[in-house]
């Protein structure tokens, strides 16, 4: 269920389309709230998620052809406001893409939940630590007495520096395979130009 949650959540053309109510900066807003709930709801967040997937009216029915889910639209839409989303009764549903199957036994039929996506995102945790470690390492060179002492932390606070939308990438889990912390810290150097930085990294 979580991770059908998660699923919505960073999929901005359908949230894009339930919040057809909004305006461009309005929508960008809920957007944003979107993808921290979504790292909030990730499979290495601290404890909450089951009070937050309440506030959005989450609903599972199981069915003799499978699972159906939903949440709330209206407990969305305050969600992303950030006024508490409420679930109320006669809220408009979305429903939630959960795979099933039907697994036959001698014993009878079993129903068994795959996994929504191969593809869906999810963060590193040892890569958000390096980019945490990067921006502390950063603001320790400049309050250190003699700069350039540090070598290590040099290293590290040159990841700092990352392009925007790759330091988002991050935060969301969707980077590309091959970046990982340990490939991020034995890069002998990181390109300063950000088109640059995208190509090294495999985002081109």
């Amino acid at each position: 269920m979580r991770g059908s949650v998660r699923q919505l959540l960073v999929d901005e053309v359908r949230l894009g389309q339930l919040c057809n109510d909004c305006d461009t900066s309005s929508l960008r807003q809920r957007l944003e709230t979107a993808a921290e709930l979504a790292r909030q709801l990730g499979p290495h967040s601290a404890s909450g998620a089951r009070s937050r997937l309440e506030r959005l009216g989450c609903s599972i029915r199981v069915l003799a052809s499978g699972i159906e889910a939903s949440i709330g639209h209206a407990a969305l839409l305050a969600t992303l406001d950030r006024k508490g989303g409420v679930a109320m009764s006669g809220d408009e549903r979305i429903l939630l893409a959960i795979l099933t199957e039907i697994a036959r036994r001698k014993r009878g039929a079993r129903l068994v939940i795959s996994n929504v996506s191969t593809s869906q995102p999810s963060t590193d945790p040892k890569l958000l630590a390096l980019a945490a470690k990067a921006h502390r390492a950063r603001d320790d060179l400049f309050t250190a007495p003699e700069p350039g002492a540090d070598r290590h932390a040099a290293r590290l606070a040159r990841l700092a520096y990352l392009a925007t939308d790759i330091t988002k990438a991050i935060l969301e889990g969707t980077q590309p395979s091959t970046l990982t912390s340990r490939a991020l810290l034995k890069m002998p150097s990181l390109p300063l130009a950000w088109a640059d930085q995208r190509k090294a990294l495999g985002f081109d």
